[in-house]
């Protein structure tokens, strides 16, 4: 099956970088008895890449390591949905200079950022038997699926959620299972 080699090489990818697509030592955070303010509407458009072929290139652009802080912050503000309190985008600070990034890669390691903090904010949720904020989560954390990189993420078989539900266990919580393969 395809959908594990996809993970497996944006992953590999970024940890070359020095990167991490997890969001280091998940944590909720805030405290169980205080309230996460959860959106249900993004602050502003998403962001919606016109190519990811620049011009006069035949294959896949490549950022550089110069150009790692603009990417990542067009790619923070092209997800429209903040992080929850006290997350943050970690990983991108320390990018070997030596080091060229897919077009897309990048953008695609800071959505899986997005998602992971937000399935810590979920688990703790669920953990703490919160099921109205839990749900309210589920709902954000449904508009991962739909952003601009992360739909493009296929390997000619299926979306990118078609490919991590095939590699979960059969009957698997999708969510669950994505905080604990690819979040941790």
């Amino acid at each position: 099956m395809r959908s594990p080699l996809v993970v497996l090489c944006l992953a590999s990818a970024l940890a070359l970088a020095g990167c991490s697509t997890a969001v280091p030592a998940p944590e909720p955070s805030t405290p169980v008895d205080a309230r996460v303010e959860v959106p249900s509407e993004p602050s502003h458009p998403p962001y919606v890449p016109s190519s990811f072929f620049p011009p006069g290139t035949t294959g896949p652009g490549i950022w550089d390591a110069r150009q790692v802080p603009i990417v990542v912050a067009a790619s923070i503000d092209g997800i429209g949905y903040p992080l929850p309190p006290g997350a943050a985008y970690d990983g991108w600070e320390d990018v070997d200079p030596n080091v060229g990034f897919e077009i897309g890669t990048i953008e695609s390691g800071v959505a899986f950022q997005w998602h992971c903090a937000w399935l810590v904010e979920w688990d703790a949720a669920s953990d703490a038997g919160d099921d109205e904020l839990a749900t309210d989560i589920e709902a954000l954390l449904e508009q991962f699926w739909t952003l601009p990189h992360i739909t493009l993420l296929t390997d000619g078989e299926g979306t990118f959620r078609e490919q991590q539900t095939a590699a979960a266990p059969p009957g698997a919580d999708l969510n669950r299972w994505f905080l604990h393969s690819l979040c941790d």
